[in-house]
């Protein structure tokens, strides 16, 4: 009588093992193993090895399950529409005349040309002041006190550079 061995691990397959053969050559620790193996894959995003029915599939890729709330969580906050980053819960943004949020600095910024509506009057313009609490108030509001000069609502309230204000205001007047 021959004695068989695993090719994997090499360790005697008992005589009385009549699937040794039908499990190609493997003791049935080692072909267990190898089956419960070849059922798993790799993470697209982290790489760590997931079983196929435990992986999470989303366009096309195989992830586990936390890298698949990561990217259903990251997927679920918006973009600016100005600077294309994402914008957290934390940060200030102000809505567009078109809808589309984007971060309260974006819009404030000289090179950014964007058309918001104006709190008090509801018209829409690309000459405008925002104040700490977030209200928009276009510059011929705020040149004729239509915010009421509350300083609750924070249109009216102490400005930092007047000169400067009234110069930018005056700008905006003439603009339009």
């Amino acid at each position: 009588m021959s004695s068989s061995y695993c090719l994997t691990c090499g360790s005697m397959v008992d005589e009385w093992d009549s699937a040794y053969y039908a499990r190609n050559m493997l003791c049935i620790p080692c072909y267990g193993r190898k089956t419960s193996e070849v059922a798993m894959s790799s993470c697209s995003r982290c790489g760590t090895r997931v079983r196929q029915e435990e992986a999470r599939r989303k366009g096309g890729s195989l992830y586990c399950n936390y890298c698949f709330n990561e990217l259903e969580r990251l997927e679920s906050i918006p973009v600016c529409s100005l600077c294309r980053k994402k914008m957290e819960s934390w940060q200030k943004t102000v809505k567009l005349s078109n809808g589309k949020k984007v971060h309260t600095d974006c819009a404030t910024a000289p090179s950014a040309r964007v058309k918001v509506f104006c709190t008090f009057c509801g018209k829409e313009t690309d000459y405008f002041r925002i104040s700490p609490s977030g209200v928009i108030v276009c510059f011929k509001c705020d040149k004729s006190g239509a915010s009421g000069g509350s300083a609750e609502k924070g249109a009216g309230a102490p400005h930092d550079h007047p000169l400067l204000e009234s110069l930018v205001g005056k700008i905006g007047a003439m603009l339009g």
